[in-house]
């Protein structure tokens, strides 16, 4: 899913990178608590959730299997 620089500013270098892993890998002297990189990280999950949940209602076809949680944790579907 192509993100937004509003979206990559507030979701993946925000809160996912200044928030989540220095508070993960107990390095909270370089945690950034800034206000909106939550609100971010929330509406692009939601948009994440949405594409997946219509993915997965229009399953894989072409002689396979739906798709399922695994096979997307296991990398076989990649995002477009």
């Amino acid at each position: 899913m192509p993100l937004s620089e509003s979206d990559h500013q507030g979701y993946y270098l925000g809160y996912a990178n200044s928030v989540l892993w220095p508070v993960f890998h107990n390095r909270l002297d370089l945690a950034q608590f800034e206000a909106g990189f939550f609100d971010r990280f929330v509406e692009v999950n939601r948009r994440l959730a949405g594409l997946l949940q219509l993915r997965s209602k229009m399953g894989y076809h072409g002689g396979k299997q739906n798709l399922t949680g695994g096979d997307i944790d296991r990398g076989h579907v990649r995002p477009t």
